[in-house]
């Protein structure tokens, strides 16, 4: 009988497979994962003779195209290995599959990747890496949710999608066979580096997700992320302010939050003459997320502004509370972005345009903290410039450590809905 803690999932990672270390995959610290086969017979309706008996609706069938489907829940890392390959996988390189080991028992591993278990640089785009030999090989982001709460780690969930993979049972493995769903792809025998003995070894390696290097944020805890909504003044971005004069300006604190990125991941469907998908296609990128504020003097309006802040008809510049003007409000998504930061790490995960969908700021129970949850929908597409200000664009938020995402050198920038930074 198999526990949870034989459990293991391990990602591909060309940076490693370069350096050498652990066949060049990353060990996730998973607390769950469950990717099966969607198998969904096709149901005949069709009339057989038999209806003055009392007999079953349907008997007969075909089976539908197999492919794979679920996700990886874990704990979010702040190794720089964990991190990157995190962000490449699921937002800057989303198109591309990742090579994936994951063993829910210690017995049976399942393995998106080509038979020897390597991993290799996509030949049509150089930056990116895939399961080597086709395009149909590996595994799929099909979005990420982030999320925290007091007393808990950052836990990540990875949502994912694959057309084929490779079985390995106990024992001597090349016995089972290892079909694919593709019988147009050969058989294979067991590659040396699928052993569950030397993964579980491969966690004393420089790749060790436990990271015992004294730092303490290795998963991430919640205290150790700043989570905030900034504006776009005029002139500079603004953590939000409240406080009854100048004197007494307190920043606005987030307790809690959530960022949801979905890749819209379609699969393509053709009369091929075999039981498979053919291709994995990602659509649009959309993200939602939440973020629950305090502050000791009150949480703004997201309508009508905050204390401190209001128009002059073309900038935003300190003064009284706004007036009641919702046809101008405060916060609109050209000048407003949603920030987590990573302290330790210094990365930073942006929704660099987000619209505050609603808001929910109710009386209180007597030994409940009055705070204000908003929920947020981040857009794409906002222009932005990284080395001055022209009419009509907004300069990069200098707080963030845009590099090595965004070149200094460029003019004019169009960000995704959401960024994750690289971890240097």
């Amino acid at each position: 009988m198999a526990m949870g803690y034989q459990g293991l999932a391990q990602i591909g990672s060309q940076a490693l497979a370069d350096a050498g270390i652990d066949a060049g995959y990353v060990n996730l610290l998973t607390t769950g994962s469950s990717i099966n086969m969607a198998l969904e017979p096709i149901y005949s309706t069709s009339v057989w003779g038999a209806g003055w008996y009392n007999a079953a609706s349907t008997v007969n069938y075909a089976d539908n195209v197999i492919r794979y489907e679920g996700g990886i829940d874990f704990e979010l890392q702040a190794s720089r290995n964990a991190w990157n390959l995190i962000r490449d996988w699921a937002i800057e390189s989303r198109a591309y599959s990742r090579a994936a080991r994951i063993t829910p028992d210690g017995s049976w591993v399942y393995c998106y990747t080509a038979a020897d278990g390597s991993i290799a640089q996509n030949p049509t785009d150089p930056g990116t890496y895939t399961a080597p030999a086709t395009s149909r090989k590996g595994l799929w982001s099909a979005g990420l949710n982030l999320n925290t709460s007091t007393g808990s780690f950052v836990t990540a969930s990875m949502n994912c999608m694959a057309l084929e993979r490779y079985i390995f049972g106990p024992g001597n493995a090349a016995a089972f066979g290892g079909t694919l769903v593709d019988p147009n792809l050969t058989a294979f025998t067991e590659p040396g580096g699928v052993s569950y003995i030397q993964d579980k070894f491969g966690l004393q390696n420089p790749n060790n997700p436990l990271n015992p290097g004294g730092n303490n944020y290795d998963p991430i805890p919640y205290w150790r992320t700043e989570a905030f909504l900034k504006i776009y003044d005029g002139s500079a971005w603004q953590r939000i302010q409240i406080g009854p004069d100048a004197q007494h300006l307190v920043d606005t604190e987030t307790v809690e939050w959530s960022a949801d990125l979905t890749n819209n991941t379609m699969l393509l469907f053709t009369c091929r003459g075999v039981r498979g998908a053919s291709a994995v296609l990602q659509g649009p990128i959309d993200v939602t997320g939440s973020v629950t504020l305090y502050n000791v003097f009150g949480v703004f309006d997201p309508v009508f502004g905050a204390p401190g802040i209001t128009s002059n008809g073309t900038t935003w510049v300190p003064g009284n509370p706004s007036p009641f003007t919702p046809e101008a409000p405060c916060f609109y998504a050209g000048i407003t972005e949603f920030v987590v930061r990573i302290t330790g790490a210094n990365v930073f995960v942006v929704l660099p345009a987000v619209v505050i969908e609603s808001d929910d700021y109710g009386v209180k129970a007597q030994g409940d903290v009055t705070n204000r949850t908003f929920s947020l929908k981040g857009l794409g597409g906002r222009y932005m410039n990284s080395t001055g200000t022209p009419s009509g664009t907004i300069p990069l938020d200098s707080a963030i450590t845009y590099a090595p995402n965004f070149s200094t050198g460029l003019t004019n920038i169009a960000l995704p809905p959401m960024i994750m930074t690289k971890a240097l």
